[in-house]
């Protein structure tokens, strides 16, 4: 398995995301990490060591997981916030 994919799956595989969300972080971490990679091939680096270097300069899959449950929670309070608010709008007087 191609070693991004498989840094992806082992990220977001557990994540309390939606799939749509998913897809659409997978995307962006692949793209970024291909950057990278073609940023430290740029450099001089070999093939397996940009590969290797782009995912570390990316992070920790658990770091990244950690991060995105706090903005995933946030946000998921955020929206619960606003429907009460929208609710309470909604009750006559």
């Amino acid at each position: 398995m191609d070693k991004f994919i498989e840094y992806i799956h082992q990220t977001l595989n557990s994540a309390v995301l939606f799939k749509s969300q998913k897809e659409d972080l997978k995307y962006e971490m692949l793209d970024h990490l291909n950057l990278s990679k073609q940023d430290f091939l740029d450099k001089g680096y070999e093939e397996d060591t940009a590969i290797d270097k782009a995912i570390e300069s990316f992070g920790e899959s658990g770091e990244i997981k950690r991060g995105l449950r706090k903005v995933y929670l946030l946000n998921g309070r955020y929206n619960i916030f606003r429907l009460i608010f929208i609710l309470i709008a909604l009750i006559p007087l």
